[in-house]
């Protein structure tokens, strides 16, 4: 891989992250602001972490035993379609 195609991925990474982030905490923030309870907003925040406990279990194995490469373009179409 060249060093262009490096930065382009790198960077399409980083604001796919900055993007994801900013979603997470905009939507706890008006979730905040509409219910005023802190209690509820951070079983919000916790219930959002559970899914990937579990689908890591399941898909680390499944990710060890596959072709990588393979895998990668299957997430990034999923993504695109997502």
């Amino acid at each position: 891989m060249n060093r262009a195609n490096i930065r382009k991925l790198m960077s399409g990474y980083f604001l796919y992250e900055c993007g994801r982030a900013m979603y997470f905490v905009l939507i706890t923030w008006f979730l905040y602001q509409w219910t005023h309870d802190p209690l509820y907003t951070g079983l919000f925040v916790s219930f959002g972490f559970i899914p990937g406990l579990f689908s890591n279990l399941i898909f680390g194995v499944l990710v060890d035993r596959s072709n990588r490469k393979r895998l990668a373009g299957i997430a990034g179409i999923g993504s695109v379609i997502c």
